[in-house]
């Protein structure tokens, strides 16, 4: 059943599956909903949280993703750099 909730924070729909980046980190506050292997209760247990709840864990996904993509670049471009010096 689709709500405004659900809508509203689509961006967690995701991350209440898995971890996008399959590398966990000990503070992530979807490991809760992972237990869980109904995807309808993760969806109702996400719908139970208060908007304030949401907008924490959102920010703390996003701060998440974005160290991840750093790390992921910085490991890219020094990939990149080791190769051209090794030609």
């Amino acid at each position: 059943m689709a709500t405004v909730i659900n809508i509203d924070y689509a961006d967690l729909v995701i991350p209440i599956s898995s971890c996008p980046f399959h590398d966990v980190e000990a503070d992530c506050p979807f490991i809760e909903f992972w237990e869980l292997t109904d995807y309808f209760e993760k969806l109702e247990r996400l719908n139970s949280l208060s908007v304030e709840k949401k907008d924490v864990i959102r920010m703390q996904h996003q701060n998440c993703m974005k160290m991840k993509i750093e790390k992921s670049e910085a490991t890219l471009s020094n990939l990149v750099l080791s190769t051209k010096s090794n030609l």
